[in-house]
């Protein structure tokens, strides 16, 4: 009986080794696939960032280029702006030394003869004149006294 019973618990120790071994592979097998699931899931929370960043930055290169299009846009609006602004007032200078003009040839008895394209040819004229002279200066300083060149 002694033998029956030393077999007996041969036999349940040997079962329960094969349970706890079974037991331990599967906390193995659950234990990789809990790994598994987990890397899984970083791998595509990783993926989702890497996404969401590349949004972000095209999302950034596009209202950079909208941005920088919006200034283009208005630096041209203000250049047409200073523009028109320059012309009226060249115009209005024009204008006015026009009537200072005829307001002196009137003064004096003159007819009023000068018109705005006349008041160019005046203008390019005087500053001939004047050019003449500081050229004429110009050279006499560099080469003392010119010969042919009177003041």
């Amino acid at each position: 009986m002694y033998i029956v019973l030393q077999a007996e618990n041969e036999f349940h120790r040997t079962r329960n080794q094969e349970l706890v071994k079974m037991q331990e592979d599967s906390a193995i097998r659950q234990e990789q696939a809990r790994r598994a699931t987990e890397e899984q899931i970083q791998a595509q929370r990783r993926q989702t960032e890497r996404e969401k960043a590349e949004i972000e930055r095209e999302t950034i290169r596009v209202k950079a280029i909208a941005e920088a299009e919006g200034r283009a846009h208005e630096a041209r609006l203000a250049e047409d702006v200073n523009r028109r602004m320059l012309v009226d007032r060249a115009n209005a200078e024009r204008e006015k030394w026009v009537a200072a003009i005829n307001t002196t040839f009137d003064h004096i008895g003159g007819v009023r003869f000068i018109s705005i394209h006349s008041l160019t040819v005046v203008i390019f004229l005087l500053a001939s004149v004047i050019f003449w002279q500081v050229l004429t200066k110009h050279c006499k300083s560099l080469c003392g006294e010119c010969s042919g060149i009177k003041n």
